[in-house]
């Protein structure tokens, strides 16, 4: 009994003895830890900002391009995991398309590392984190496509229609035959932007039968309906 006391008693000092070394032991610790994944973050940060990058000079070399094939998460994912520093996976184990994309990333390589400077870096947990990243820039990149395709749209419609001359020419009209600036608005609306609106729809969409009617009779304009729908 007395055995016991004398250890529970040396265990306690031992404990009370040792508090500040287990305080600055975790305390190290969290500090390695912290160091560790703000090294992790900027890493990721700078093969990801490379990613972006070699991809647009693969495609810059590559114009004809099927981007069909290539703007995708897994070619992301095999760029991403191309500017790393590991070892090389046996090539028998992928599938066709990722050797393809493989194949690719390869030819520009060397000199894309050369023209930007970039050394391959060490990454843990490659294989996860190059998922991850590569779904987020597939994302970035079509929603980017769509914002752009969208305004290049409208500029080109404004520009075939010729919008600004149009609104121009209808409201001198209008202020010669006595139109307040609200009754030139409605009829701005009614006659120019919601047609030019519909007829935006009709060839995003390929949808003939949304193409204004007053519209449709403009050559310039039915040859344009004809390259969207016959692309």
């Amino acid at each position: 009994m007395e055995g016991s006391v004398e250890q529970y008693t040396s265990v306690n000092t031992l404990s009370i003895n040792t508090d500040g070394n287990v305080f600055n032991y975790w305390n190290r610790m969290e500090t390695s830890i912290s160091f560790y994944f703000e090294e992790t973050f900027h890493d990721v940060h700078v093969i990801v900002t490379h990613t972006y990058s070699f991809t647009r000079y693969i495609f810059i070399q590559e114009l004809n391009l099927n981007l069909e094939e290539y703007a995708v998460q897994v070619f992301y994912k095999e760029v991403f995991l191309s500017l790393l520093d590991s070892k090389t996976v046996n090539v028998n184990r992928l599938s066709g398309k990722v050797k393809a994309y493989r194949e690719m990333i390869n030819k520009y390589k060397a000199s894309y590392c050369r023209d930007s400077s970039f050394t391959p870096i060490k990454l843990p947990s490659a294989q996860q984190i190059a998922s991850y990243e590569a779904t987020k820039i597939q994302i970035a990149c079509t929603n980017a496509i769509t914002k752009d395709f969208g305004n290049k749209l409208r500029m080109a419609v404004n520009k075939l229609i010729g919008l600004k001359q149009r609104i121009l020419q209808l409201t001198s009209d209008l202020k010669k035959q006595g139109y307040s600036k609200e009754e030139t608005k409605a009829k701005i609306k009614n006659n120019i932007l919601e047609p030019a609106t519909q007829l935006k729809l009709a060839i995003s969409s390929r949808d003939i039968s949304r193409i204004p009617k007053e519209l449709q009779g403009q050559k310039a304009i039915t040859n344009c309906i004809k390259d969207r729908f016959s692309a």
